[in-house]
């Protein structure tokens, strides 16, 4: 990574996909582990370097000894805890924590971890709620970062370069799948987190390749019938349906759900997004090239009176929204989760933002919706809260479920099956 930078088109107009980026609107949450304040006192009072370095080397061990990040009780009764992220290395410029939606691209260096004691151990403690759930990697950079220019467009030029040097933490307790590359994502969780963790995988039916109505690329659609589905039971879609077969798949924990009693017998139908590229042309299509895939997808995996139950995240959630705004006869029910509302983004000032507001305060009769939103999604929280109040006014709601954490899949994952529930027994009539 280099600190050359091409300069940022602050006139440019706006790429409509593009979500929008602010600096994030609250201070990092900076605390001191009582732990790690021990080891600095102990390491502080040794004067030779060679020995504080091997001392801190021990230490180390023994504060990764359960895992990591290191998590203790915070003061106070607030429900919060203590959230501490270690490495132990060389770092000539220093390590970043990327934590989603905790860190911030537009200035990289507010999660930097700092040494202890000049040794090669670095921490950076947090205070969070009890109830965070998320995901992270470090960065090593190769050169000093460049100051930060709050008020710039992303650099993508320094994005990539800190995507090049992302590295693991080797001593997580935990790990998620990463679908964007090959370092592994650790899990961070407080005592209070969601603890479902979809992992067991169901036979599945298919693929069959449905073209997209957009530009004729050929979709994936995997499928599943629980043995008690008939043909006029509805069908679940999950758009990316890649991550929902192959990161956490779910149909085992659907068919768990169904076999206890817990929801109405369901066809499943995963459709693979076709990468970030194709999603972006689908998941935004015009209302005639929406329809037309959703009755493609039902033609190729469902019986033809099976109404839809969809399930979709980011701009997935915003095709999920936005079905259910304009083909009510298809679309029972939906589950949209961080939905991306700000779509899209267009207008010198974003002004054109949001265009699904309008569509659902238009529509005759839409059908209802599940929204989930994480808190830390800065960027996106706001909108999701206001569709709420106006499904919630309109009797379009189901449920605003929150979590504390960002636009990250392992919370998607831990609330998904809850909220397909809901939206299965709405169509159900329960």
């Amino acid at each position: 990574m280099s600190a050359a930078r091409t300069a940022p088109q602050h006139g440019a107009r706006r790429d409509p996909t593009m979500p929008p980026h602010s600096i994030r609107p609250w201070p990092l949450p900076v605390a001191e582990s009582p732990r790690v304040e021990a080891v600095r006192a102990e390491l502080a009072v040794i004067a030779g370097p060679e020995e504080r370095e091997r001392r801190a080397a021990e230490l180390a061990t023994a504060l990764r000894a359960q895992g990591t990040p290191l998590v203790e009780p915070a003061a106070g009764d607030d429900g919060e805890v203590l959230v501490t992220f270690l490495w132990h290395g060389e770092a000539p410029h220093g390590v970043l924590l990327f934590a989603n939606k905790i860190s911030d691209i537009l200035d990289p260096a507010d999660t930097a971890l700092a040494p202890i004691a000049e040794t090669r151990l670095h921490s950076l403690t947090l205070e969070l709620p009890s109830a965070w759930l998320g995901t992270y990697q470090f960065v090593l950079p190769d050169s000093p970062l460049p100051a930060p220019r709050l008020h710039a467009p992303v650099d993508m030029a320094l994005a990539a370069g800190l995507r090049a040097r992302l590295v693991e933490d080797p001593h997580a307790r935990e790990y998620a799948p990463n679908k964007l590359g090959p370092v592994r994502l650790a899990v961070g969780r407080g005592p209070g987190a969601p603890e479902l963790r979809l992992a067991e995988r169901a036979e599945l039916d298919g693929p069959v390749r449905i073209p997209s109505p957009s530009n004729g690329e050929p979709l994936a659609l995997h499928r599943w019938s629980h043995p008690r589905a008939t043909p006029e039971s509805p069908a679940v879609l999950l758009l990316d349906g890649e991550v929902w077969h192959e990161q956490y798949p779910i149909v085992a924990e659907l068919e768990r759900r169904i076999d206890a009693g817990g929801c109405e017998p369901v066809h499943v139908l995963l459709l693979e997004s076709g990468g970030p590229r194709q999603r972006t042309v689908d998941y935004t299509a015009d209302a005639e090239a929406m329809r037309a895939l959703l009755e493609a997808v039902r033609a190729a995996g469902a019986p033809r009176s099976a109404g839809l139950i969809l399930a979709g995240q980011s701009l997935g959630g915003l095709f999920t929204a936005l079905a259910a705004t304009r083909d009510p006869d298809l679309v029972l029910a939906g589950v949209a989760q961080s939905p991306s509302f700000w779509w899209p983004n267009s207008g010198r000032f974003g002004e054109g933002r949001g265009t699904w507001f309008g569509e659902r305060a238009a529509a005759a009769r839409p059908s209802p919706l599940v929204l989930q939103g994480g808190v830390l999604e800065w960027d996106l929280f706001r909108d999701i809260r206001q569709a709420a109040e106006l499904l919630r006014v309109q009797g379009g709601l189901l449920s605003f479920d929150t979590a504390v954490g960002g636009h990250d899949a392992h919370w998607w994952q831990a609330l998904l099956p809850d909220g397909l529930v809901r939206a299965i027994d709405a169509a159900a009539g329960r």
